[in-house]
């Protein structure tokens, strides 16, 4: 007897409509972060942590664990990444040359190889880890829900550069994120879930590897469990209490296992491993280290530029779509607490136009998540703001839980547009914030808030921190000289400038400025906003202003005449 096809024209159609959302999600998410990924952009510390990564597998292949420390962060993770990536290459570059090239960190030609293989597993990872709170919140609320903040964080330019880069923020961020939708899956199940146990100290443990900052995860949970019991109507009993407490001391011995497991210098020195980075990492560097500005005006030592410095930033990066939903469905959400059955009519209609709804068995389920991300982000931006060292990218980690108020918010916002075609509003909503991203493609850093008026505002309030985005351009700009190899060039960053020029480089910082350097320098590099001082205008004059999204971002001088 035949036996029917399944995989025939029309399962296979039936098949692409079922997954419709997630094919979306998968086409965007390549299409984000594959193209390009090799040379674009290579942040000013990428080549630290390849160092590092390499120094961390060849101290584990010998067998020398303590030497597995490399900085207080720790970044364990991306060092496994950067590690394995690093003998990955090596035998590409057998396959490809027939011998071994070294030092590929200075030479142009081979670190983009490099870069592609590290960034690829950095970017795979992290889909993974998207994937799985996508499924879970899909699980959960809908498809609908997941889908939008899933969009929403796979579409933000901020959270496309940081993931396009060999640095431990975008991992430690969705690691925290993983842990946060697992916690939430747990309490929704009532804590008798031991998959969702395991997850969350899984993601916890990762989390902790990668970035220490991901201690917050800890009061984060223990506020959690509260709010948990009173939004599902537990009852904050001394049972629930202790069945609850119970669950996190499994979560922390779970995530300390995972941290122990995979941190090599935990197996030979577990105690003065956690003093260095206790030592390194909070009282030297987050409690006494200063950074440079990150907004222009105010006094540094204020309050106000303490704790509103980071929100400003976040305005300015953030897409116009995710800022007005966030925020929309953020005062929604504070606004009409006692009005819940009211505030899930006004979803339930508002994602009908997104084709499906939240049905109202999924209120307990989608306030806590809501609540839940309200109280992480808080709670990370006190800590993030508490600190005296203040990095733009600290903010990553607070997107995902925007990106869920943004589904939220979006889906409220639409209610006065239900007289038109349904299917005009997502089409509307995704091209419009696709082409976020794609109008600075694959310059991600030099995305600011079109409705604020983009970089050209940006530059004049907040330090843009330019660091090494367009120097793929610069590079490719030099290269082209005559002799270029026997070039000098200055720059701020000279590492990630070293790994697109085959000239040399040499960092300014590092420069004593009343020091008679010019003389070794045939090109300066400056961006907008510093390092002015390094300039001696008497001996250099201005070659090439290099201008990404419509603003003049590096200028390029060279000494003893101009060709503009």
């Amino acid at each position: 007897m035949k036996k029917d096809n399944p995989y025939t024209n029309l399962n296979i159609i039936e098949l692409l409509k079922k997954h419709i959302r997630e094919i979306i999600l998968l086409v965007i998410y390549m299409g984000m972060f594959i193209p390009a990924l090799s040379y674009s952009y290579v942040q000013p510390t990428d080549p630290v942590w390849v160092q590092r990564g390499v120094q961390f597998y060849e101290a584990f292949r010998h067998g020398d664990f303590a030497q597995t420390y490399t900085k207080y962060h720790p970044g364990v993770i991306l060092m496994w990444i950067t590690g394995i990536s690093y003998k990955i290459f090596y035998a590409f570059q057998k396959i490809h040359f027939g011998y071994i090239r070294d030092l590929f960190l200075h030479q142009a030609d081979l670190y983009s190889m490099y870069s592609f293989i590290a960034k690829f597993f950095i970017v795979a990872v992290i889909m993974i880890v998207l994937l799985y709170c996508y499924s879970v919140v899909k699980r959960l609320i809908n498809s609908t829900f997941a889908f939008w903040m899933t969009f929403f964080i796979i579409t933000e330019p901020f959270v496309i550069g940081n993931i396009r880069s060999i640095h431990v923020d975008a991992l430690a961020a969705f690691f925290m994120f993983a842990s946060v939708i697992s916690f939430w899956a747990l309490q929704v199940g009532g804590f008798s879930s031991k998959k969702y146990l395991v997850l969350t100290g899984l993601f916890t443990g990762f989390a902790l590897l990668t970035k220490i900052s991901s201690l917050v995860l800890f009061p984060f949970f223990s506020a959690g469990v509260l709010v948990g019991l009173h939004f599902l109507k537990k009852g904050v009993t001394l049972v629930n209490l202790f069945r609850a407490t119970k669950f996190l001391l499994l979560i922390s011995a779970i995530s300390l296992l995972v941290f122990s497991a995979l941190f090599p210098a935990m197996w030979v020195n577990p105690i003065g491993t956690v003093q260095r980075i206790v030592t390194d990492g909070f009282l030297d560097t987050a409690l006494n280290e200063e950074s440079s500005r990150i907004v222009l005006s105010g006094d540094i030592a204020s309050l106000t530029y303490k704790y509103l410095s980071y929100f400003v930033q976040i305005v300015f990066r953030t897409s116009p779509l995710v800022l007005v939903g966030s925020l929309l469905g953020l005062l929604i959400f504070i606004w009409c607490p006692f009005y819940s059955h009211k505030i899930i009519e006004a979803s339930n209609y508002g994602l009908k136009l997104f084709s499906s709804g939240i049905v109202p068995k999924g209120l307990s389920r989608m306030s806590l998540l809501l609540f839940y991300s309200l109280v992480f982000i808080l709670g990370y931006y006190l800590m993030i703001s508490i600190s005296d060292k203040k990095i733009f990218r600290y903010i990553l980690p607070l997107y995902p839980f925007l990106a869920i108020f943004a589904a939220y918010g979006v889906s409220l916002g639409v209610r006065p547009l239900r007289g038109l075609t349904p299917i005009f509003v997502p089409i509307f909503v995704i091209l419009y914030q696709l082409f976020q991203p794609l109008s600075v493609y694959p310059n991600f850093f030099a995305y600011f808030n079109p409705l604020l008026g983009g970089i050209e505002t940006a530059s004049k309030v907040i330090s843009i921190n330019q660091d090494a985005t367009g120097y793929y351009i610069v590079g490719e700009y030099l290269n082209q000289k005559p002799n270029a190899e026997n070039i000098t060039v200055g720059c701020y960053d000279s590492g990630p400038m070293s790994t697109y020029f085959r000239g040399h480089t040499v960092k300014l910082k590092l420069l004593d400025v009343s020091a008679e350097y010019a003389k070794d320098l045939d090109y300066i590099l400056l961006p907008v906003q510093e390092g002015w001082q390094y300039l001696p205008k008497e001996d250099y004059a201005l070659d090439k202003v290099f201008r990404i999204n419509n603003f003049d971002y590096w200028y390029l001088f060279r000494r003893g005449y101009s060709t503009l």
